[in-house]
């Protein structure tokens, strides 16, 4: 079983590779756009910034998946609606809603991840600035929008789930069997599973004390 596991997992990222070099994604013009960017990356945020003016066409083409943190996305990327058909916020719980806005206009769809039990986003805005902004814009009487922009309160994952289905991640890949059996009881309630249960890994004590 842990051959056959070891195989998958080969051949898995054989085919990852394979697809990635294609000549539908890395043709001369997939090429010359990675060329360009690649010399753009080094001549620092200025020239990067022109380079990425122009997203879409065949830059987009070549690097389907793009990852960075939200300064960055909101700092070298065109300001742009729409750009990506899909971000992934992760680890929303601890992102402020103003700095997701930025990553989150920049899609057609979104996926928002995180985990309530993890703290919320730390801020100093106090609760008389925040009254005073939402009279500013004329949002006093409106029934759900006060509530909801509570930036004191509310992550964006907390705003993702009060309006959107939500779909609970209950199995866990990343951990060791004995490590995590011991998290997903205290924590959880139970409600995780152990996805990475192998005959490699189901004997390892992941815990010294």
């Amino acid at each position: 079983l842990a051959q056959a596991d070891t195989a998958v997992l080969d051949a898995t990222a054989a085919w990852l590779d394979a697809a990635a070099h294609s000549r539908n994604r890395l043709g001369p013009d997939g090429l010359g756009a990675i060329d360009r960017l690649v010399l753009a990356l080094r001549s620092g945020r200025a020239a990067r910034r022109a380079a990425l003016v122009d997203l879409t066409g065949w830059l987009q083409v070549a690097l389907p998946l793009w990852l960075g943190t939200l300064e960055d996305i909101d700092d070298l990327l065109p300001r742009r609606l729409r750009t990506f058909d899909l971000v992934i916020l992760d680890e929303a719980s601890a992102i402020d809603q103003p700095s997701a806005a930025t990553a989150l206009l920049r899609a057609r769809r979104a996926v928002v991840v995180g985990d309530p039990h993890q703290l919320r986003p730390a801020t100093f805005l106090s609760d008389a600035d925040q009254a005073a902004a939402v009279r500013a814009m004329g949002l006093d009487d409106h029934p759900t929008l006060p509530v909801t922009l509570d930036l004191r309160r509310n992550s964006a994952f907390d705003v993702a789930a009060g309006v959107a289905p939500t779909l609970v991640l209950d199995e866990q890949f990343r951990s060791d069997p004995h490590l995590v059996d011991f998290v997903a009881d205290r924590l959880y309630g139970g409600q995780v599973r152990v996805a990475g249960r192998t005959p490699i890994t189901e004997g390892r004590d992941a815990i010294d004390v």
